[in-house]
């Protein structure tokens, strides 16, 4: 489902191209372009939260938190895009911890891809099976060995 800030900055850049007859270079519809370049800002969005799980630091959820809402239109074109003053959309992200491999970023190479950190903490004589090597430690693929994964609320 899209958020409404995105719905109404279709529109606005959909009026846009058509009051400057942005469309004819390319012979597309305004309406077909004003899509693209909204679809554009989203994936956009989803790559900045992506990176700030990556690099787990705090980035912004979305480019867009943090600009200040604009009261006068900008002159010429664009000012049939400016912001009006309404609150934002804002998307949250909460981490939390993975629970295929119990936060600690590896599973075992067994059927049931148990946490690595069970098969750690066994008694020394039940080990076993890790010391020749039958069972080893992977990457979780969940949360491609991060121990953590990231919700949008």
């Amino acid at each position: 489902m899209m958020c409404d800030k995105y719905t109404d900055l279709r529109k606005r850049i959909q009026e846009a191209i058509n009051c400057t007859n942005a469309e004819s270079g390319s012979n597309t519809p305004d309406f077909i372009l004003a899509t693209y370049l909204v679809d554009c800002l989203r994936v956009f969005d989803k790559v900045m939260v992506a990176r700030s799980t990556t690099c787990r630091t705090e980035q912004p959820a979305s480019p867009l938190d943090g600009i200040v809402p604009v009261k006068k239109p900008f002159p010429g074109v664009l000012g049939k895009l400016a912001v009006e003053e309404k609150e934002p959309c804002r998307t949250e992200v909460v981490y939390e911890k993975c629970k295929k491999c119990d936060g600690c970023g590896l599973v075992a190479t067994t059927d049931e891809e148990e946490p690595w950190t069970h098969w750690q903490n066994l008694p020394k004589e039940s080990q076993g099976p890790m010391n020749l090597g039958l069972v080893r430690s992977m990457q979780c693929p969940e949360c491609k060995g991060k121990g953590q994964r990231y919700q949008e609320v």
